[in-house]
């Protein structure tokens, strides 16, 4: 999934990111951050060592809440 962040939208995920104490959420940030640096759910997959559903919807998720 495609996702286009302007630079406030990343630099508000990467302060929520270093504040947050749950993992899950976190897990979750960063897999947005490296969907918007066009890296592909495959790659996001094996990095994070997760299932690509959990990649997808991550990101669903994110453009839902913004």
């Amino acid at each position: 999934m495609k996702i286009k962040l302007t630079a406030e939208q990343r630099a508000n995920l990467k302060t929520q990111y270093k504040m947050t104490d749950d993992q899950r959420i976190c897990d979750s940030i960063y897999d947005v951050l490296l969907a918007d640096d066009s890296w592909s759910a495959t790659l996001i997959t094996e990095s994070q060592l997760i299932h690509e559903t959990t990649v997808l919807r991550h990101s669903k998720d994110y453009l839902e809440n913004t």
